[in-house]
Order: structure tokens, then C-alpha cells, then sequence
């Protein structure tokens, strides 16, 4: 009966949050057009012709792999060494010798 209590007080309090976020949202809808706003200069851009030199000079927003590559390398030196590392103890669990047989 004590978590139907728990669950009960979580229903009442997220529709309740709801309710009150719905009311907020409803108050305010719609939205009044931005010309009617005091002060406001709707902008409208227009056709612009881009040469290649100009579009040569835009800065480079393309993604960098080296971090990537960086760490995927960190995580396969990181598995090697956790499997070593087992490897290692199963052999000295077992009671066999960590030196190279010839």
C-alpha cells in the first residue's frame, strides 16, 4: 500500500505540473505577429551571387577526425591491456609459468 501511495502522489504531482505548464502555454497563444511589435524592423535578406573566391575565404566548420582516431587508439590499448592483464592472473590461478616455453 506504501508504493500505490508513492505512485498516486507521482501521478497527482506530474499532472498537476502539467495542468499548470498547459495553462502558461494557453495564456499566451497565439502569438502576436512581429509587425505589431513596437520597435521591431522585419529584415528580409535578399539574393546574393557567391563567387568562388568569396566562398574559398569562408572559414572551415567541417569535423576533425583526429579526436576520433586519437580515441578509438586509447580504447584498443586500453582492451589489450585488460585482456593481458586476465590473461595473466588465469595463468597464475592456474599455478603455470609466465616465462616462454622453447
Amino acid at each position: 500500500m506504501k508504493h500505490a501511495s508513492r505512485v498516486l502522489t507521482f501521478v497527482i504531482v506530474t499532472a498537476t505540473t502539467l495542468l499548470a505548464t498547459a495553462v502558461a502555454a494557453v495564456a499566451d497563444y497565439p502569438p502576436t505577429p512581429p509587425s505589431s511589435v513596437p520597435g521591431q524592423q522585419i529584415v528580409t535578406p535578399g539574393q546574393q551571387i557567391v563567387t568562388p573566391a568569396q566562398r574559398a575565404a569562408l572559414a572551415f566548420t567541417g569535423s576533425d577526425l583526429t579526436f576520433l582516431w586519437v580515441g578509438i587508439a586509447a580504447l584498443v590499448v586500453g582492451l589489450v591491456l585488460v585482456v593481458a592483464t586476465r590473461r595473466r592472473a588465469a595463468i597464475r590461478r592456474r599455478g603455470g609459468s609466465l616465462a616462454s616455453v622453447s
